[in-house]
């Protein structure tokens, strides 16, 4: 895992970051140049992809919807769990490689903040990249991560350790979301 820089802590590296920037953001528009827009996995299909009920946990029923406007179309799934007190919601969006969504969200995955408070920082998990969000006091947290420049998956959870994001995150069937947009 790699995570982005805390500018709070480390000033200059952020100085040295916003200057690396210039030349990602050049990077990011030669990539959307390239990268056209397809059609979204149906929300059914999206549904595949959540992770099953673990053992000791109570599921919901799983939901999904398909949205179009125009030529925009997008489709999202979710489903919530319980244990105790512990709640997650995972939620797969298929951007289906809308150059509106992508662009900002990556930006955003390159800075970094931390302090007494929690966290919020840019990571990389394998290929994925996104955001980590997490606040000590009410042991809520978020982990957003985009997969092949198209699937986001969120990971919410509240009276959570911060591990239990990304092991969450390790119970996403990815490989199902590829074997469906082939």
């Amino acid at each position: 895992m790699v995570e982005g820089v805390d500018v709070d802590q480390n000033p200059l590296k952020g100085i040295d970051q916003i200057s690396k920037l210039e030349k990602d953001l050049k990077d990011i528009e030669s990539e959307l140049k390239n990268l056209k827009p397809v059609d979204p996995l149906s929300y059914t299909d999206l549904i595949t992809g959540l992770p099953d009920q673990p053992s000791g946990w109570e599921a919901a029923e799983a939901k999904g919807e398909s949205t179009n406007f125009g030529e925009f179309a997008i489709s999202q799934a979710s489903r919530s769990y319980q244990q105790g007190n512990k709640t997650i919601k995972v939620q797969l969006f298929d951007w289906a490689h809308h150059r509106q969504l992508y662009a900002p969200f990556v930006i955003s995955a390159r800075f970094s903040k931390e302090s007494t408070e929690g966290y919020s920082k840019g990571l990389k998990i394998g290929d994925a990249f996104g955001r980590e969000e997490y606040t000590n006091a009410s042991k809520k947290g978020k982990l957003s991560l985009l997969v092949d420049k198209r699937f986001m998956v969120e990971v919410d959870g509240r009276n959570i350790e911060p591990q239990e994001l990304q092991d969450w995150w390790k119970q996403v069937k990815i490989k199902n979301l590829r074997a469906k947009a082939k």
